[in-house]
């Protein structure tokens, strides 16, 4: 998973906030703590990692036992990819007494980058038993059970989060990620949110944007940014390629597999149908099993063509 810079900041601040209310962090120099805190903050939105990460080795050599510190110094490694630092700051933040939540979430985040299953799922199950309404939580522990296999959890876990907090960011684009398959769209989310991390503030800001409204099903406002950063950068070809997709997917020829996507996608629609089906044929009601044998079959061959013929119409007309 990559990191989202705005999901990085909203849970250091939940967790030095929670921290701070439970007494866990003194400080040397309290003014001295905000300010460096303030920089810290600064360089995290614009995911300078690097720089948060001489930040924070600053605030330790002035306090060697501040946990805060340690615990910004794993989420940075996390960020940058180095996992084994990125565990040993987190579990050295969790030894000084940081917020257990936020230390095993993240915890559960390494161990899943680095295909660690079973740990991973302790972290997340550690992380709950602190507090069991965590959406984010709840997000990142689903995405660990369809990554792993488990379906029908991880369903139900994606379910619960989304009941905590559905206007959570972290929640709603892992609610989005989780609707995917290993195909090109997951690729090109992945690869922009890579690009979040390396290009400069404006392309940053437009493509980070444009992914929250992706994520939300605003798919106008969605194309609106992903244009302007493309203007930014024309060179990009996933920018090109999502563009020209959301081109084609607003086509009025694909509303009936976007209501179908409603309702809970092609499957929904198949059983249904062939329970139909089965069920007037049972009955002995030929003459309507046979409409429905139609009207079945012109969905199908609806469903197979409609995305090639969007995408055909929308290049003839543009």
């Amino acid at each position: 998973m990559v990191p989202d810079f705005r999901r990085d900041r909203n849970r250091f601040d939940r967790a030095v906030d929670r921290t701070l209310r439970l007494g866990g962090c003194g400080f040397v120099d309290e003014r001295a703590s905000r300010a460096l805190d303030s920089k810290i903050d600064h360089y995290l939105g614009m995911r300078r990692y690097a720089k948060v990460i001489e930040l924070a080795k600053e605030g330790l050599a002035d306090d060697p036992g501040q946990a805060r510190y340690y615990f910004y110094l794993g989420v940075c490694f996390y960020s940058l990819e180095r996992y084994r630092e990125a565990e040993d700051h987190l579990q050295e933040a969790l030894v000084l007494g940081y917020d257990k939540e936020a230390v095993f979430e993240w915890l559960g985040d390494v161990y899943t980058k680095t295909k660690r299953w079973v740990e991973a799922e302790r972290a997340y199950l550690d992380a709950l038993g602190d507090n069991p309404e965590s959406a984010r939580v709840h997000a990142s522990y689903a995405m660990l059970l369809r990554e792993t296999g488990h379906h029908d959890k991880a369903d139900q876990l994606m379910r619960k989060a989304l009941e905590l907090d559905p206007e959570d960011d972290y929640v709603v684009r892992s609610h989005y990620m989780f609707a995917l398959t290993k195909d090109s769209r997951l690729q090109q989310i992945q690869s922009l949110e890579r690009l979040i991390q390396v290009s400069g503030d404006q392309i940053a800001i437009e493509v980070h944007l444009g992914l929250d409204a992706l994520y939300r099903d605003r798919l106008t406002e969605a194309r609106d940014h992903f244009r302007q950063a493309f203007l930014l950068d024309p060179t990009n070809k996933e920018l090109a390629a999502l563009l020209e997709e959301l081109d084609w997917g607003r086509h009025p020829i694909l509303i009936p597999l976007r209501l179908v996507e409603k309702i809970g996608g092609p499957m929904v629609v198949y059983v249904v149908g062939l329970g139909a089906m089965l069920g007037t044929r049972a009955l002995g009601w030929e003459q309507l099993t046979i409409v429905l044998l139609v009207l079945y079959f012109t969905y199908l061959i609806y469903s197979w063509t409609a995305k090639p013929l969007a995408k055909l119409l929308t290049r003839i007309r543009g």
